[in-house]
């Protein structure tokens, strides 16, 4: 067998964060570095979850559309007029994503995490 055709099957790479890092006062820092662990580095990805981290916080399940409104909304307060990245295809795409990696549950198109679990507990259930 040639070396040409003994490629790997998979890239491994660690990322070391320091302690200023992880302690950070930022939300939105912090929840990037958690995405981050995952492989997670697209930012409609980390809006997304954020929406979902704040209807959790209130106690609801939210639709993709609903999910997607709220983006908006939330650009629109940053003065932030782009909206790439953001169709309803691509944030069902990555409601997908965190329903089969075990974060999220579905039921009749609306999302929450699973079991009504906090979070966190999904993070250390799925690393």
């Amino acid at each position: 067998m040639e070396d040409a055709d003994c490629r790997p099957l998979a890239e491994l790479r660690l990322k070391w964060f320091d302690d200023s890092t992880l302690l950070s006062n930022d939300s939105n820092d912090v929840l990037r570095q958690a995405l981050l662990s995952l492989g997670i580095t697209s930012e409609p990805a980390v809006e997304v979850f954020r929406v979902l981290l704040s209807a959790h916080k209130a106690g609801l399940s939210v639709s993709a559309s609903q999910i997607k409104d709220k983006i908006v909304a939330e650009r629109r307060l940053r003065g932030k007029a782009d909206l790439r990245g953001l169709t309803l295809r691509n944030i069902q795409v990555w409601l997908k994503y965190f329903t089969e990696i075990g974060f999220l549950d579905n039921t009749a198109d609306k999302y929450m995490f699973k079991a009504c679990k906090k979070p966190s507990l999904c993070f250390t259930e799925y690393t």
